[in-house]
């Protein structure tokens, strides 16, 4: 079991082996997100100990799971808007991505 798994059972409260194939899914899917967003090889997301930031957005991944790709929702008159990709509050603890020029 990674530390990744480890961290992110402990943050969700569980305790037993029953999630643990779709929580790998939620940490791979997160870890190549932050790959993408900031640009980065494998080598260097290795370098740059993401570890936490790879687990939160696992856990935003797995608690939304079931709102993934809606934007809005009602129900009767309550109204929620979702965040798209990478929350915010990942994103400012993540590296800057590069700008390229044309």
């Amino acid at each position: 079991m990674t530390d990744e798994l480890v961290l992110l059972k402990i943050l969700l409260g569980l305790t037993d082996s029953s999630k643990d194939d779709i929580l790998n899914f939620y940490l791979i899917k997160a870890k190549n997100s932050i790959k993408k967003y900031c640009v980065l090889t494998e080598a260097e997301y290795l370098l740059l100990l993401l570890i936490n930031q790879t687990v939160e957005l696992a856990m935003f991944y797995y608690v939304n799971k079931k709102n993934l790709g809606v934007k809005n929702a009602s129900e009767g008159s309550k109204s929620k808007t979702f965040e798209e990709g990478i929350p915010a509050s990942i994103k400012i603890t993540l590296p800057l991505p590069p700008i390229f020029s044309m």
